[in-house]
């Protein structure tokens, strides 16, 4: 979490309101990958501040020579992960963000 860029109110961000990233300094997820007929879907457990909720990542990906990369979009509820409870007004902070994920992974020797 400490690595995260969120502009302007990256600090903020970090506080025990939020993402509280002292206690909490890292999200994990772990799933299951399964073929689609539109690509690939991953489902699994997304935990971030120590709260868990089951999600569906659906992803493309591209294998060349012995490189992948792996790129999804997701949309959360900051409310599901007891991110920003007290602001409840989504024209200070949104509800729903939208993550987009790009993954490289290179084949070793």
């Amino acid at each position: 979490i400490p690595s995260l860029t969120l502009g302007s109110v990256t600090e903020q961000a970090f506080a025990a309101a939020y993402f509280d990233a002292e206690r909490f300094p890292t999200a994990t997820f772990t799933g299951d990958i399964e073929r689609t007929e539109a690509g690939y879907l991953a489902r699994g457990r997304l935990k971030i501040r120590d709260i868990g909720k089951d999600i569906r990542l659906p992803f493309s990906l591209t294998i060349k020579d012995d490189i992948a990369t792996m790129t999804a979009e997701l949309s959360l509820s900051r409310l599901n992960f007891g991110i920003g409870e007290t602001i409840i007004d989504e024209r200070s902070l949104g509800f729903t963000t939208t993550i987009a994920i790009t993954l490289t992974a290179q084949r070793r020797p």
